[in-house]
């Protein structure tokens, strides 16, 4: 058997040595045939190590992470929490980082899901498009979805309160980042002077919002009327440009603040009796004004 295995071993290398010797002189030929062989594989099966990697990495990311459609920045301090169906129904709210936001979502307004995740995170402001917006507090983003990502439906309004970080508070207002057209779109708020929080309602499942000032500078009380050729005020410096409105009739009428005042609970401003008369009856005493700052 040994003797028979030797003899077919020397038969073979005597008998295809001269074609190895002709392999090896035309190895660069024959690779050239293996590497076409292999582009006509790859064109006809498509498959490439790149796209299979891109297909991967896209899918495993929209398993594991919600999609924003506002601003997508990186996250300085964040919150997240799951709550169950019993939860869902009698309703719940949560604190974001530092306390200083806090979300309410009222019993019935996710009833349709059995678990819902909820994140809220700080967004460092350098990240932001806030151009000229003067800031009161920092910016939040927050998201409502099902824990792998899905997307919810919020049939009823949530609440937000977000805490002022410095002691003047007037003349600002919650804003919230609106995409489509690019700008923070003001929004109806109000403020809590006791818990010193501002507070709104937004029906949206995700959002990113912050304390700002508003477009203008404006202030609403009650007006009393003297003697003087300029107006009182306390809120403004003197030397201001005001507008003052009578939101009871739509009136309205310009001035310059020349002196502070008044020094009267629940008043703003001390008007001259001429702009008194074109907003108002003097004989009235007082008014309902809204003074705003003119540029």
């Amino acid at each position: 058997m040994i003797a028979h295995v030797l003899y077919s071993t020397r038969y073979m290398m005597l008998n295809f040595a001269p074609q190895w010797q002709h392999v090896r002189h035309n190895r660069h030929r024959f690779s050239g045939i293996l590497l076409l062989l292999m582009a006509v594989f790859l064109f006809f099966t498509r498959i490439t190590p790149v796209d299979a990697a891109k297909k991967t990495t896209h899918k495993d990311t929209e398993a594991k992470t919600p999609t924003y459609k506002y601003v997508s920045v990186p996250n300085v301090e964040e919150v997240n929490i799951n709550f169950d169906r019993a939860t869902i129904q009698k309703g719940y709210s949560i604190q974001g980082p530092s306390q200083e936001v806090t979300l309410g979502v009222p019993g019935g307004s996710l009833t349709e899901y059995d678990t819902v995740h909820i994140n809220i995170r700080a967004l460092k402001k350098k990240f932001l498009p806030l151009d000229n917006e003067q800031s009161l507090s920092r910016v939040y983003a927050y998201s409502i979805t099902e824990p792998h990502g899905e997307k919810v439906d919020v049939s009823q309004p949530l609440w937000l309160s977000l805490l002022a970080k410095k002691e003047s508070k007037k003349g600002y207002t919650i804003k919230l980042w609106n995409a489509k057209i690019g700008e923070w779109e003001t929004i109806p708020t109000t403020f809590n002077e006791s818990a010193n929080r501002f507070n709104t309602t937004l029906s949206k499942r995700h959002a990113i919002v912050g304390v700002f000032a508003k477009p203008y500078v404006e202030f609403s009380g009650k007006a009393s009327w003297y003697d003087w050729y300029g107006a009182a005020m306390n809120d403004l410096p003197i030397g201001t440009r005001i507008l003052v409105i009578n939101p009871n009739n739509g009136k309205q009428a310009t001035t310059t603040v020349v002196s502070t005042g008044p020094y009267v609970a629940n008043r703003i401003i001390d008007l001259p009796r001429d702009i008194f008369s074109q907003l108002g009856e003097l004989s009235s005493g007082v008014m309902d004004v809204v003074v705003r700052k003119i540029d």
